[in-house]
């Protein structure tokens, strides 16, 4: 399936589950609630049932159906470069500006992060994985964040 026939699929199922949740909702009891006062981020929300639903207008792509409902895919400004098929259904695989060094090749190709991490060994048991050092450049900036 396309990209182009995936979003027009995808359209027309959020057109109809919002029929669906249009017809539903008459015969739900709605209550308004409001945003907490002297807070500038909070959310006004409405309830569906015992469910709370934010009124923000977020741009829905489409829905993916799920054991435990319709789950709302958002639209965003990321580029799909391709995708994937594992057991969890069809993945998208983004375009990133990452600088990477490589690939490691367990369970898929991965991408291999530049870092200054400094390798002092390969454990060979685990997949060759690198083994870093314990020593921490500045342990009191560390410990700054436990704070």
């Amino acid at each position: 399936m396309s990209e182009q026939e995936a979003q027009e699929f995808a359209t027309l199922e959020a057109e109809e589950e919002q029929s669906t949740q249009e017809a539903s909702q008459t015969t739900q009891t709605q209550e308004e609630t409001k945003p907490a006062t002297g807070n500038q981020q909070s959310l006004a929300l409405k309830t569906i049932g015992n469910r709370p639903v934010g009124t923000e207008g977020l741009k829905v792509f489409g829905t993916y159906r799920t054991m435990g409902g319709d789950r709302p895919i958002l639209a965003s400004d990321l580029q799909v470069v391709e995708s994937f098929r594992t057991m969890g259904g069809e993945r998208p695989v983004f375009a990133t500006q990452l600088p990477t060094v490589g690939n490691f090749y367990s369970s898929g190709s991965r991408p291999i992060g530049v870092s200054t991490l400094k390798i002092t060994e390969r454990y060979s048991n685990f997949g060759n994985r690198p083994v870093a050092s314990n020593q921490i450049d500045d342990p009191g900036l560390l410990m700054g964040y436990i704070d």
